[in-house]
């Protein structure tokens, strides 16, 4: 008699670990989500004269399906939080913010033409961004420029506003710092085993994180370590073939032209205890991204180390669509939680940090 009634599943986290007062934190945050409602006969038991544990087995685990999200993503933190816990991030000042309340849809609704000409007439810095936007020559323009105006003049300005007035060059930068703290704190565990290991970086461009990590950890310890980066551009090959000579790590890596969507016939199955793919995800439909990310725990060994990251939706959207960029896929964390989930990921292990600007949120997660 009750196969009709509704049944409106509900879960609630807490931060752990808050202690009897808690509550009198502000930091203090409490997720809850509802999920769909169902009813008895939705659980597929049969008849209203199923067993008592059968039933609550069948209800515990559609509230699961709520409650196991949350506690895995562990209340992402807020931006103050996540600047602490990697310091150098770059964030926006109060007169930043002032002067973006006017900027930002001011580049929003100007036409793709008159933006990119603007921007290539104005800043030297940004010709170059946009000479070949969506690839690694234009992320490597934007992760070594510096902050400061080298110069005077009407150049020296506007190259000053777009890398410090839009939110883009501080995100990737932001992107780059957290994305070599979580692999120099992975690096650092594998080989505490002694044992070898083998990473895999996917699309990888310059491979501008792995190599920065590898030369700061090889400065200090020895590492039984190969890398393979699989890009399909040449020429982002050979930007990284250069950098890893620069700092000296070259003996790391293999250099494979490949495309990464054809990755179970260059990656054996089972072979790989890192893979780091960043920058890369965000090209990508769920569709593509979901049979990509399968393909890519296929390759990991059981308890292997995922890196990845994409972008969020934000409020640069349309400028950075309109100024020439290859289209993006923006992905909300449940989005790539669920893509992460339905690969076969262990969500209990995923960690995922959003850069302060709110652009990029990089996750970590194991098989």
């Amino acid at each position: 008699m009750f196969s009709q009634v509704p049944i409106l599943p509900i879960a609630i986290a807490g931060a752990g670990g808050a202690g009897r007062w808690g509550l009198l934190y502000k930091r203090l945050r409490i997720n809850i989500r509802i999920g769909q409602p169902f009813t008895f006969a939705a659980l597929g038991l049969g008849s209203d004269d199923a067993a008592l544990p059968q039933v609550l087995a069948a209800i515990k685990a559609r509230i699961e399906e709520l409650y196991l999200p949350l506690q895995a993503e562990r209340f992402k933190p807020a931006a103050a939080e996540v600047s602490a816990e990697f310091p150098g991030l770059r964030t926006h000042s109060h007169f930043v913010k002032t002067v973006r309340i006017a900027t930002v849809p001011f580049l929003n609704v100007l036409p793709p033409r008159l933006l990119q000409s603007m921007v290539r007439c104005a800043s030297p810095y940004g010709r170059k961004v946009i000479a070949r936007p969506g690839t690694s020559h234009s992320l490597e323009e934007m992760y070594t420029k510096t902050k400061a105006i080298s110069s005077r003049g009407l150049h020296a300005a506007a190259d000053y506003f777009f890398h410090n007035f839009v939110s883009q060059p501080k995100a990737v930068q932001n992107r780059l710092k957290i994305v070599e703290n979580l692999l120099e704190s992975q690096f650092r565990r594998l080989a505490a085993t002694g044992a070898p290991m083998r990473a895999l970086n996917l699309g990888g461009g310059s491979s501008r994180a792995v190599i920065q990590t590898l030369a700061r950890l090889s400065a200090t310890q020895p590492l039984q370590l190969s890398v393979t980066t699989i890009d399909k551009d040449i020429s982002a090959l050979d930007l990284g073939r250069k950098l890893a000579a620069e700092y000296g790590v070259s003996s790391y890596f293999q250099w494979v032209e490949g495309n990464v969507k054809n990755l179970s016939s260059l990656i054996a199955p089972q072979s790989v205890e890192l893979v780091e793919m960043v920058g890369l995800l965000d090209y990508f439909n769920l569709e593509t991204a979901a049979s990509l990310l399968s393909n890519i725990q296929r390759v990991m060994v059981p308890g292997g180390v995922f890196v990845t990251a994409n972008v969020t939706p934000n409020s640069e959207v349309r400028f950075v669509r309109n100024v020439g960029w290859p289209q993006m896929h923006y992905k909300t964390e449940d989005e790539l939680r669920s893509l992460l989930r339905t690969a076969g990921f262990d969500l209990g292990t995923l960690q995922c940090f959003q850069e302060p600007m709110g652009v990029h949120l990089v996750c970590l997660i194991k098989k």
